[in-house]
């Protein structure tokens, strides 16, 4: 893949595939909270706003990862629960011989079931060799579809390619935030690493203030940052999440 074909590219498969082997766990957790964070959720639950802020804490080294094994297992435990009560198992896997009792599926706990396999997958994202990410982003893509459908139970079949497509390009648009092209080297003057500069950048991350960041493009431009791929990147219209190449370059 060129860098032009990377800059258009709105197929998230073949840019991981790129990527495979020059990601970092901080840069794939970061990835993964940001895509969950655009999801749709039409009951706000609290479980997005609880685990999203964790993964953000232990990407960041705030968070020991010891204490977030021990965090993620409860994550996955909470995860099994809600799968059993939209499909619920027979006993006898169990040791007993009845189904668990059926919940009714309302749109409320759909869409909290929805939600957690989301997040699910964004707690285990970081850890997954390449061969695994894949699925992860089909998975995100399938949890969005549902979250975006819960109201609209009889969706066209047009319409299911377009808001998966939608999804995809969602997730490329983030991919090309986070990560730049491998094959070329961002050239980085520290001289361009003024009080102002830092302090705007470590603004933006810390508050996610991405709206902020055209005018951290005025700030390098006037310590003399003439690098067009970091000046364009402040400038274009996102989205910009924590994790953004530009931002990590200045923190």
């Amino acid at each position: 893949m060129t860098e032009a074909e990377w800059l258009a590219c709105t197929d998230p498969h073949a840019m991981q595939t790129l990527l495979s082997g020059q990601t970092n766990w901080r840069k794939r957790a970061l990835f993964a909270c940001a895509y969950c964070e655009r999801l749709a959720n039409p009951f706000n639950h609290r479980c997005k706003a609880e685990i999203l802020p964790q993964v953000e804490a232990a990407a960041d080294g705030l968070l020991p990862m010891s204490d977030y094994r021990k965090w993620k297992d409860e994550v996955t435990a909470e995860r099994l629960r809600l799968a059993e009560l939209v499909a619920p198992i027979p006993r006898e896997y169990l040791g007993g011989e009845d189904y668990l009792e059926e919940q009714e599926l309302t749109p409320e706990l759909e869409a909290t079931h929805a939600i957690m396999e989301a997040l699910y997958w964004c707690v285990c994202f970081p850890d997954l060799m390449p061969y695994g990410l894949d699925q992860t982003l089909d998975e995100w893509r399938h949890w969005a579809f549902t979250l975006k459908t819960i109201a609209t139970r009889d969706v066209p079949r047009e319409r299911v390619q377009e808001l998966l497509r939608e999804e995809e390009v969602a997730q490329a648009t983030l991919f090309r935030d986070i990560f730049t092209y491998p094959f070329r080297p961002v050239a980085f003057d520290p001289v361009w690493c003024t009080s102002d500069v830092l302090l705007l950048a470590r603004g933006i991350y810390e508050e996610k203030a991405f709206d902020r960041m055209p005018i951290l493009a005025d700030a390098l431009q006037e310590a003399d940052c003439d690098n067009a791929d970091i000046l364009a990147h402040c400038r274009n219209e996102g989205p910009h999440v924590r994790g953004c190449w530009v931002i990590d370059l200045l923190r």
